[in-house]
């Protein structure tokens, strides 16, 4: 069978946690005798249109680079860019959409024409332009369901030019995008059922169309996983966090739900690099007592 994996990034060094999803599913489903091919985004605008190729490890990667013209922002339906998507999935029997954010809205009505399309909603980015449904520091409280008067709010700390309600506005048409997205999509699926029930409320037209399927892990994580006991309730509880460390991604909230916890309780290590300056020593002073091991990025063989 023939697959197309579409990605935000398909990076040559160090990876992410949906990055790390992508490839490592494209080199199962390879494995298994599929034709796996990667389209992906690019972190950075190009001065002109561009398409970059590379074989990795048998698996055919296109990056497809946006231009300034074309930018990321409350509006991302770039027709540009989902041609040249639709020309780099081919005929493929298969596309599996793992994010929009670096490449274009309409990219699941689009290629559904055509194509049986899966989505993997990894984060909240179909129903808040910041992704993780957090607002920055003064903003307010992130509503439980739909309120485009509150998220209006929160994204007019970085746009403070339109009147709110022109704001709403738009964040109303950017769901309705969505939602004709996420309906055009034969699957829908989520990494957890945390993340399932808050996708819902967000979502509510999604509802029994969530399906919960928890991430492959890497094999070489897998063929070197030591075997130990799970935890018994006794002794020292180790924790292992992965990925970037910052506000949006829970590490802040982890680390203030262990400070309580006596000494020598729990031992936390985090892997993955900060994404702020002095956001590491903002998580020392959160859990002076805690036992906190910080280490820098990594992939699967050092991990």
């Amino acid at each position: 069978m023939q697959i197309a994996l579409i990605a935000a990034h398909a990076e040559r060094a160090e990876r992410g946690g949906v990055e790390s999803v992508v490839w490592t599913q494209a080199r199962a489903l390879a494995e298994r005798g599929h034709a796996v091919r990667i389209v992906a985004g690019t972190s950075t605008a190009a001065r002109e249109p561009s398409t970059e190729r590379e074989l990795r490890a048998g698996i055919d990667i296109l990056r497809i680079a946006r231009t300034a013209a074309e930018p990321f922002g409350l509006e991302l339906t770039h027709p540009r860019v989902i041609a040249q998507v639709q020309r780099a999935v081919g005929s493929a029997e298969v596309v599996h959409l793992h994010h929009w954010y670096t490449l274009s809205e309409g990219l699941v009505a689009a290629l559904a024409r055509e194509h049986a399309v899966v989505v993997s909603l990894h984060d909240h980015f179909a129903s808040c332009p910041r992704f993780f449904r957090c607002a920055p520091e003064g903003g307010p409280v992130c509503p439980v369901g739909v309120d485009h008067a509150t998220c209006a709010r929160c994204v007019a700390l970085d746009l403070p030019i339109p009147p709110l309600r022109e704001l709403e506005r738009r964040l109303e048409a950017r769901a309705a995008r969505f939602a004709t997205e996420l309906a055009a999509a034969q699957a829908i699926l989520v990494p957890s059922r945390a993340h399932a029930a808050r996708l819902a409320r967000a979502l509510p037209a999604l509802g029994a169309r969530l399906r919960v399927l928890a991430p492959g892990i890497a094999p070489e994580l897998a063929r070197r996983r030591p075997r130990r006991r799970a935890w018994d309730g006794r002794g020292e509880l180790v924790i292992l966090h992965c990925g970037r460390r910052s506000t949006q991604k829970g590490t802040l909230d982890l680390v203030r739900a262990l400070a309580p916890l006596p000494r020598g309780r729990v031992r936390l290590l985090a892997h993955g690099g900060s994404s702020s300056p002095g956001f590491d020593e903002e998580l020392a002073r959160a859990a002076p007592g805690l036992a906190l091991e910080l280490h820098g990025p990594y992939d699967p063989q050092s991990l």
